[in-house]
């Protein structure tokens, strides 16, 4: 049997629990999950034949060759997953100390009414994540997908806004990929770039790879050019530059207003379902076929930290953001409004999210995904 083991810390406050959400909890099925997103995410041709033809049913075997599956014909995982840590005290998230920008980015766990039920596990926690099996090439892809999580992503509610970051401090075991290095041994930027490069070869990624539009797949990263002296202040800085590019400014002129109820579906390029404060929410509308509840974030921001420093990483999901055929609908309760209270869009309008992303490169060092 093989085995890579991973010594970790968290780096933000990691909102992750089982049924009972009072108390936290890590668990290895969620860690296995995330695993299995960031593998979809760097992989890029797990859908396509040799013909560059796309087919959902290929990317299931080859996701549940490596992961497991519940399909009718899958395979049992390849792959153990199990974790090591200590007792968890789990913290309110009352006892967050953020400014504006931290606390917009995870308003949901702070808003009145909600932030008594949610606890984290707190900032430096120690565990160790172990991965095995007696299959040695796919314990490496495992390993990559491992350091995509740890470095791209994170784990937990809000995961995508900068909570439930981790770090690795010690990597060990037989199945680790020697050219694959878990923590930075060169400048930060050029350790990313190096080490997302040598993850794509492992998943025989390259520049001529099809790119599905179906489902999430790893953009261009954006590392902060500044340091910080904690995650807090990471948090505030990238959190601050979201909420002045979306923050609507109320201005009698509707004219000069950055947005309108006609403008909602702008914002439903950065998630679905969009809160509308004191009214109903911007979601999918129904139909008679397939009904959608929310689509996720393509905006993907985790904190990293580098020599006693905090850097925040902002990473682009590529893919569609609406299903073919799928369409917006708000309905607002908003008995002072004078124009029309109800809006239907047949798409997330992408200029907001486009512009975002270029405010975010005037700040931040440019990670290309493909060379």
């Amino acid at each position: 049997m093989h085995q890579a083991t991973f010594h970790c810390r968290t780096i933000s406050p990691m909102f992750l629990s089982g049924p009972d959400t009072d108390m936290p909890e890590l668990r290895a099925p969620s860690i296995k999950g995330a695993m299995r997103f960031w593998a979809r995410a760097i992989s890029l041709g797990w859908p396509f034949d040799g013909n560059g033809i796309e087919s959902h049913e290929r990317l299931l075997r080859q996701d549940e060759a490596l992961f497991g599956g519940v399909t009718e014909d899958h395979r049992r995982s390849l792959i153990d997953v199990s974790l090591r840590h200590g007792e968890i005290k789990k913290r309110s998230a009352t006892s967050l100390r953020l400014d504006e920008g931290g606390k917009y980015l995870l308003y949901s766990l702070l808003a009145d009414g909600y932030q008594t039920e949610r606890n984290f596990i707190s900032v430096e926690f120690p565990f160790a994540v172990v991965l095995r099996g007696k299959d040695k090439a796919a314990l490496r892809k495992a390993a990559a997908a491992f350091w995509m999580l740890a470095h791209c992503g994170a784990l937990g509610t809000r995961a995508r806004r900068g909570a439930g970051a981790f770090r690795v401090i010690k990597a060990e075991g037989d199945a680790l990929p020697k050219e694959l290095q878990f923590i930075p041994n060169i400048e930060l930027k050029a350790f990313l770039k190096k080490n997302i490069t040598v993850a794509r070869a492992i998943f025989r990624v390259d520049a001529n790879s099809h790119r599905s539009e179906n489902y999430s797949t790893m953009g261009d990263s954006y590392l902060s050019s500044k340091s910080f002296s904690s995650w807090e202040k990471a948090l505030d800085s990238i959190g601050s530059i979201m909420l002045k590019h979306r923050k609507a400014i109320p201005n009698q002129d509707r004219s000069r207003r950055k947005f309108t109820m006609e403008t909602l579906n702008q914002k439903a390029a950065f998630g679905l379902p969009v809160s509308v404060r004191e009214d109903n929410s911007v979601n999918f509308q129904e139909s008679g076929d397939e009904n959608y509840s929310r689509r996720s974030s393509p905006v993907f921001i985790t904190l990293l930290k580098y020599k006693d420093q905090f850097h925040w990483m902002v990473t682009k999901l590529e893919g569609q953001l609406m299903p073919s055929g799928a369409s917006l609908e708000f309905h607002s309760k908003n008995t002072k409004a004078t124009c029309k209270k109800e809006h239907f869009w047949t798409e997330a309008a992408p200029t907001l999210l486009n512009s975002f992303f270029e405010v975010v490169k005037r700040d931040a060092d440019h990670i290309k995904t493909l060379q």
